[in-house]
C-alpha cells in the first residue's frame, strides 16, 4: 500500500507538478483545492502527509492545518505547509500552530519529496522504537516489581 500524499492548492499547475512527482516517487497523491475537499479526503482515508496551501479559496489553510492537530490522532498526518516566501507572518503562524514545515515557493519538488520521506522515517523509526522488547533479568522478585510499576510497558514473563 502506497503511502497517501494529500495535495492542497487551488493552483492546478502545483497540483499537477507535485501530484506527477509525488507518484513518480512511489506515493499516492490526493489532489484537493479547497480546504472543504481536503476534509472530505482526510476523512475519506488515512493519509500520511498533508502538503497544504496557505491561502486557499474557501478558508485559510492554517486553519486545516489547526484542525488536524486539535484532532490529536496518533495517526495525523504530517503537514508541510506551502506558501510564498513573503508571507513571513504565514510562516510564523503555521510553526506555531504545529506545521512540521514550510516550503516557500517557488519550491524545489526534490526537496519536498525529501523532507516528506524524511518525515516519513521518523514516524517509522518512533514505532519501531516503541515496539521493542526489553528483557530483564532478575531474580529479586521486588525489583521486578518496581520496575514494571516504574514502566508500564514491561510484561513479565
Amino acid at each position: 500500500m502506497l503511502p497517501v500524499v494529500l495535495i492542497v492548492d487551488d493552483s492546478l499547475t502545483v497540483r499537477m507538478d507535485l501530484a506527477e512527482a509525488f507518484e513518480a516517487a512511489g506515493f499516492r497523491p490526493v489532489l484537493s483545492t479547497t480546504v472543504a475537499e481536503a476534509r472530505q479526503a482526510l476523512k475519506a482515508e488515512p493519509v500520511a502527509v498533508a502538503i497544504v496551501d496557505v491561502i486557499l479559496p474557501d478558508e485559510d489553510g492554517i486553519e486545516l492545518l489547526r484542525e488536524i492537530r486539535t484532532a490529536q490522532s496518533p495517526n495525523a498526518p504530517f503537514v508541510l505547509l506551502l506558501s510564498s516566501e513573503a508571507e513571513v507572518q504565514d510562516r510564523i503562524r503555521g510553526i506555531r500552530v504545529g506545521a512540521d514545515d514550510y516550503v516557500g515557493k517557488p519550491y524545489d519538488t526534490n526537496y519536498v519529496i525529501a523532507r516528506v520521506r524524511q518525515l516519513l522515517r521518523t514516524r517509522h523509526s518512533v514505532e519501531s522504537v516503541a515496539q521493542q522488547t526489553i528483557l530483564v533479568i532478575d531474580d529479586s522478585a521486588t525489583f521486578r516489581s518496581e520496575l514494571k510499576a516504574a514502566s508500564p510497558c514491561l510484561a513479565e514473563q
